[in-house]
């Protein structure tokens, strides 16, 4: 009789195995175990993904348990602990930032009474998705921006390119840095967050 091929590792595994990679702490990987247990039936079976395959849909809820547990939980990796770092889940399961703050609001809403039962009332305001999905909104408007003002004020008028040239020059970029850098060391009063300092970067291009 012909061997059959071992059967494919449950989900369960896939997960562990991720955890084991991003090196998550212990109690917070044992918990989001837990809280993908609980959902899965919802998680892994939802219609409402569209044309997006098993194992997209799979590292998606990956993604989405971890930040959620070690967010509301508070606690974070062995490393830097103390400050919870999303870029390295997301770089872990392969995802863009765009479709997992796209289909988070999907999986919130269909385990709504799991999150409040674990976490209390206030979960959302604790998760601070919203907020998060914000700023990175931001960010990537004020990057766009910071390349294509750069390359309008500098490379059309310094290489006889049209406005709007897509090429690029390092040299023009990191001039620019080095401006946003003196003025934020000469007034670091006006930089006291993130948000301010994007403002403060975009500030300097009229002035040139």
């Amino acid at each position: 009789m012909e061997r059959q091929p071992p059967p494919p590792p449950a989900v369960e595994t896939h997960f562990a195995d991720l955890c084991k990679e991003l090196e998550v702490d212990e109690g917070v990987a044992s918990e989001a175990a837990a809280l993908l247990e609980e959902g899965k039936g919802v998680f892994l079976t939802s219609p409402s993904f569209g044309s997006k395959s098993p194992e997209d849909v799979e590292r998606l809820c990956f993604a989405f348990v971890l930040y959620c547990v070690a967010k509301l939980k508070g606690k974070g990796m062995k490393q830097e602990s103390s400050r919870f770092r999303l870029w390295k889940i997301l770089e872990g399961c392969k995802l863009k930032y765009n479709d997992f703050f796209k289909e988070s609001q999907q999986l919130l809403s269909k385990i709504d009474h799991v999150l409040r039962g674990r976490y209390g009332t206030d979960w959302e305001d604790q998760l601070e998705l919203k907020q998060l999905q914000s700023l990175v909104n931001l960010l990537a408007d004020a990057s766009r921006f910071y390349c294509k003002a750069f390359n309008e004020l500098f490379l059309s008028a310094s290489t006889g390119q049209e406005p709007g040239s897509t090429k690029s020059n390092p040299e023009y970029f990191c001039f620019g840095w080095l401006i946003f850098l003196a003025l934020r060391s000469k007034s670091p009063e006006l930089f006291k967050d993130l948000v301010s300092c994007i403002h403060g970067l975009v500030a300097i291009l009229p002035y040139f």
